[in-house]
């Protein structure tokens, strides 16, 4: 009797532009826009290298939006969950400068 192999899985790899929480910051502060990159690599395909808009839309409140291949979704100011339409809709949420919330799911990014 052997042992069952298994495939390793595969995880997709999601970077996001180290200061993006001081755009957000900047745009609640002044009421404004601003942009972050964001970089999605997954195994054996191409590498996706998004762009990420963060807009004021109400009394302190932002939201994202995903361009050059990436959607965004907000969570809160300091949250959002990125789906990757390329790489079979896989959705990854990231969570920035210590503010976590919900955190359940495993395979989420914790980034400080």
């Amino acid at each position: 009797m052997g042992i069952d192999a298994h495939p390793p899985n595969i995880v997709v790899q999601v970077t996001v532009q180290a200061d993006w929480t001081e755009v957000v910051s900047d745009a609640l502060r002044h009421n404004s826009t601003g942009t972050f990159w964001v970089s999605c690599y997954y195994r054996g395909s191409p590498s996706i290298h998004g762009a990420a808009k963060v807009s004021v839309v109400g009394e302190r409140r932002v939201h994202f939006t995903g361009h050059d291949g990436i959607e965004l979704e907000t969570i809160t100011n300091y949250s959002f969950k990125v789906k990757i339409p390329d790489y079979d809709n896989t959705e990854v949420e990231i969570y920035g400068s210590g503010r976590r919330t919900n955190i359940e799911k495993v395979g989420q990014i914790i980034l400080d």
